[in-house]
């Protein structure tokens, strides 16, 4: 759908026959439909030559088989949380997998000397975001909603408004609270987006052994501390692939150095504030008076202590003895065993 999006004539494509010609049957059935997919958030307002409004067209079609219920649904994560989690998105070398080299990305399987792309700490992707003269000319939803001083959520809710029945903001934060209930986010998804029928009948789904889908969460600092060492020359006369020396570190560099204190980058403490303060001011914008800045400020600094806002120092590890002896014969080692 969004590729139609972007190049027009929406109407003609087999995907957009697709989706009316389900909405039309489910309609019919008397069913509720869920359409929730990332590319909602990245798909282009108007088509190429700009004079189609694909928030209207969406609007007018689903508006058809549904009148006066369609229901745009935009979900809140506080800034600081957001931003870790677009970070990882945008620069994971591997897609959701088991954590084999196959599931490295075409583009991340090469050394970025080779034309690879390199994936960035969070204190750079950070840094980025948080400069107030920071020239942002990407079409892209962070970018305009950043241009536009607002956090995402609030963005989307005005992107929305005029080409929906309704707009509903919901607070992830308050979703994911614990409840005796069995209650989790999604099942309160479920029952403030369509009914508590619906909430009821995905609990019951759980409770049988429905899962979900698979999204193991993976760590970008090997890949990062490989091309560290690649470009440091501890890898020289070898032709091991990139992916591969991520994939060996994952597994066996914590254990080999028998620790688990490495020396970490992270922001400092004038940018964790700033950082702070944004997340903050963007929640009292959305929640209006409704808002606990000191619970806020607390679960920011547990992230803190946790290190979630940090990535190894790879700089200092490279200069280690230990770290760059296990890069010149434990690396190779490892890499002849696997292909046996």
């Amino acid at each position: 759908i969004n590729s139609c999006f972007k190049n027009g004539n929406c109407e003609t494509k087999d995907a957009w026959k697709t989706l009316e010609s389900e909405l039309a049957y489910l309609s019919a059935h008397n069913k509720h439909v869920i359409l929730s997919d990332e590319a909602f958030a990245r798909m282009h307002v108007t088509s190429y030559n700009q004079k189609v409004d694909n928030r209207q067209m969406l609007y007018t079609l689903v508006n058809k088989y549904y009148p006066g219920r369609m229901r745009v649904v935009v979900v809140y994560r506080r800034y600081y949380e957001w931003m870790l989690s677009l970070w990882n998105e945008f620069n994971k070398p591997f897609k959701n997998g088991n954590g084999d080299t196959s599931d490295y990305r075409p583009t991340y399987q090469n050394w970025p000397s080779e034309g690879g792309k390199r994936c960035h700490t969070f204190v750079s992707f950070m840094k980025e975001f948080m400069d107030p003269e920071g020239k942002r000319t990407s079409d892209e939803y962070r970018h305009r909603a950043e241009a536009e001083h607002v956090h995402v959520a609030e963005y989307f809710r005005g992107l929305w408004s005029n080409h929906s029945s309704e707009v509903q903001v919901l607070n992830l934060h308050e979703m994911n609270v614990p409840s005796d209930d069995g209650q989790d986010a999604t099942s309160r998804f479920l029952q403030s987006a369509l009914t508590p029928l619906a909430a009821k009948t995905y609990t019951r789904s759980k409770d049988s052994g429905f899962g979900g889908r698979h999204n193991p969460s993976r760590n970008i600092n090997y890949d990062i501390l490989a091309v560290a060492a690649h470009e440091h020359g501890l890898l020289a006369n070898q032709t091991i692939p990139r992916a591969k020396v991520a994939v060996l570190l994952e597994e066996h560099f914590m254990k080999k150095l028998n620790t688990t204190d490495l020396p970490l980058q992270c922001p400092d403490e004038e940018l964790l504030k700033r950082f702070l303060q944004k997340s903050i001011h963007y929640e009292e914008m959305l929640y209006p008076g409704q808002t606990d800045d000191k619970e806020h400020e607390t679960t920011f600094y547990e992230a803190v202590k946790r290190h979630k806002f940090c990535n190894f120092d790879f700089d200092a590890l490279v200069e280690d003895e230990a770290v760059r002896t296990f890069f010149s014969k434990e690396i190779p080692r490892l890499y002849r065993r696997s292909k046996h």
